[in-house]
């Protein structure tokens, strides 16, 4: 019952009005509209029970005058009735239905705050309350009290049906897709998006919007079906991503149609806890196609692409919500991790270009490029620096850092790449530390060499090259070093007239090629200061010594793993155990070693006169080995293998 067609509003009578007073109303009411339905509306109100379904349908509560503005209001600008307050519940939602219903526009976002409004307040509606307002009425009017509280439920169920029924006109006023926009704006803000149990009429309006929506999901849910089954066919088939991308897309879209419909439905099922099973079977669906699309054919971008449009669609649907978002997770973990091993691979593609021009020996024009891009790569660096990934990439490029300058000398590449390093990994742990020591030994070495530029500027010393006599040497070609240093005293008529000195470094090179740096201050070689130019020698020999130690020693060392010893100056020398001399054996336990200006001879521990006689007749070589070739080498050795070691 509508209120302008309720019989109080007929023949403009109160629920204050007694019989007699409804008896004059229906009579003036007869000249003015059709008789018969003011006989009816009057026996609708002086009929106790019939009375009722009036009263209950018009506006309880409310006296005379207001109900008279209200009324007015309702026919001049229903709109604005959103706006009267101060009305009880059973008012206020027969007014909101009545405005509903002569509403001039209808747009979806109105539409579903008029049923919010409508809904909410049947919702207050409380039986007790309102059968106690109808009897302080029917006490005014001399109308018999209503005692069973059961016919006023009653009534409130069968306004219930009358909401219901103005509720589905004014939808079916709207299109198909404001239809689905109101009903959803509605069912998510009367029920939080799910999270509340909505009032019992945005229920029932979902019930009736399912009855009505169950074919078009029914028929989409068929093509969703015969989408998928056409994707897997394809996927299996091996078409080309340019074939698959399409039909991913179309098949994303009507999901996406099918959910925009079926979403007031899963939001009213989730709110009243649950399960929407046709939204099941369609993310099963969907759900079954991307994980085969990864599982078999490794289409990680389509099946992303289905997992996270699932997730967005379905995220009222708590069982979908909850295993698309275990799917989502995993592939956003093997995505990340494709992503970082491509940017790892990419610095460690670089890094193997960059060594294999190295052993190549590209000119450093032509490395400058690629060490500068490999900066760059590092400089761009996105990924968390504590990130095991970004570790292994800081680890790799620290290595080529460090295989620059130990192996090939190129101390300013060396010192590029740590400073990119230093940029990105400042604060990360142990790579930090070993990049921040590696920058301060770079920039130590690079300051040493500065002066040792300076100092020895004769031999052009340039890295790890050197000129002399016009040809350029590598230090890393140096497989042997030997020194001799001498003083000669001249004397005429055995008296001393001066001494000269002269101070000799041989080389022996990677080829076998030997070259000598001497001076000496009877030769032409210096034509300045001798003196300091000897100096100069003496130290540049302990420069070459310090930059060769390692790889000398590497040389024996790597014939003692080989065989078990090491040769030097045709001596066999077995550690921790004996050195072998023209094939006499010197045990270290049975002889005394006795080191002399470059050598070291070898006699037995009770060497007596008479041997020292034989020694001297006879014209066998003294057992001795030289230590002029290798000389900080070979005493290393001695200390290390065979515990020989001698006072300065």
């Amino acid at each position: 019952m509508d209120l302008l067609q309720n019989p109080f509003h007929i023949l403009t009578a109160s629920p204050r009005d007694n019989r007699r007073r409804i008896m004059e109303l229906a009579d003036e009411r007869s000249l003015l509209l059709d008789s018969s339905d003011c006989i009816e509306a009057r026996s609708d109100l002086t009929n106790p029970r019939k009375r009722l379904s009036a009263e209950v349908a018009w506006l309880p509560g409310i006296g005379p005058k207001r109900a008279g503005e209200v009324l007015s209001l309702l026919e001049t600008s229903p709109a604005d009735l959103l706006a009267v307050d101060k009305l009880s519940s059973i008012a206020r939602a027969n007014l909101l239905a009545a405005g509903l219903a002569r509403l001039p526009d209808h747009i979806a976002n109105d539409v579903a705050e008029w049923i919010l409004e409508i809904a909410w307040a049947f919702e207050d509606i409380d039986p007790e309350e309102l059968s106690a307002i109808i009897n302080e009425e029917r006490v005014v009017s001399g109308f018999p009290e209503v005692s069973d509280l059961s016919a006023v439920e009653a009534e409130i169920q069968e306004r219930r049906r009358h909401y219901r029924q103005v509720i589905k006109s004014a939808l079916d006023n709207l299109s198909p897709k404001e239809l689905v926009e109101a009903v959803t704006v509605a069912v998510e803000s009367a029920t939080d998006d799910g999270e509340e149990h909505g009032p019992i009429l945005i229920a029932d309006l979902v019930d009736s919007y399912e009855v009505e929506a169950q074919g078009f999901l029914d028929k989409e849910e068929g093509n969703i079906r015969a989408l998928v089954e056409k994707l897997r066919a394809a996927v299996d088939a091996e078409r080309p991503d340019s074939t698959l991308a399409p039909l991913v897309n179309q098949l994303i879209q009507v999901v996406k149609n099918w959910d925009s419909v079926a979403q007031p439905i899963q939001v009213s099922t989730k709110s009243r806890g649950l399960d929407h099973d046709a939204s099941d079977r369609v993310a099963g669906l969907v759900r079954g196609l991307a994980i085969h699309m990864f599982n078999k054919h490794n289409k990680l971008d389509f099946s992303q692409q289905l997992t996270n449009m699932l997730q967005e669609v379905f995220a009222e649907v708590g069982k979908v919500a909850e295993r698309t978002a275990e799917d989502a997770d995993a592939l956003g973990e093997i995505a990340e991790q494709r992503v970082l091993h491509s940017e790892v691979s990419k610095i460690e593609e670089f890094i193997t270009q960059i060594k294999a021009d190295l052993d190549s020996r590209r000119p450093d024009s032509y490395l400058s490029q690629k060490v500068n891009q490999l900066c760059q790569l590092v400089k761009n660096w996105e990924i968390d620096p504590e990130h095991d990934a970004s570790q292994h990439a800081a680890w790799t490029v620290r290595d080529l850092a460090i295989h620059m300058f130990n192996k090939h000398d190129k101390l300013d590449f060396a010192q590029q790449l740590t400073k990119a390093l230093l940029g990105v990994f400042e604060d990360a742990g142990e790579i930090s530390d070993r990049i921040t020591n590696d920058d301060k030994a770079l920039q130590e070495i690079a300051a040493n060499r500065s002066k040792l530029l300076s100092q020895f500027r004769e031999f052009n010393l340039n890295g790890n090259t050197f000129s002399f006599k016009g040809r350029t040497y590598s230090t890393n070609d140096i497989r042997h070093i030997g020194f001799y240093r001498a003083v000669t005293t001249h004397k005429t008529n055995f008296i001393e007239t001066g001494k000269t000195e002269q101070a000799n470094i041989y080389l022996t090179m990677s080829g076998g090629q030997e070259v000598k740096i001497s001076v000496d201050e009877q030769g032409f070689f210096f034509n300045k200061d001798k003196s300091a130019q000897i100096k100069t020698v003496v130290e540049f020999y302990s420069y070459l010594s310090h930059v060769t130690f390692d790889r000398r020693v590497e040389f024996y060392e790597s014939q003692i793993k080989r065989n078990g010893y090491f040769e030097y100056d045709k001596c066999y020398f077995y550690p921790r155990d004996k050195i072998v001399f023209k094939g006499r054996d010197f045990g270290l336990s049975s002889t005394s070693f006795l080191r002399g200006y470059g050598y070291v001879e070898m006699r037995k521990k009770d060497f007596g006169i008479l041997d020292k006689i034989k020694r001297e007749v006879s014209l066998t070589k003294i057992p001795q080995f030289s230590t002029v070739i290798d000389t900080d080498v070979i005493f290393h050795l001695l200390d290390e293998h065979f515990s020989l070691r001698w006072d300065s």
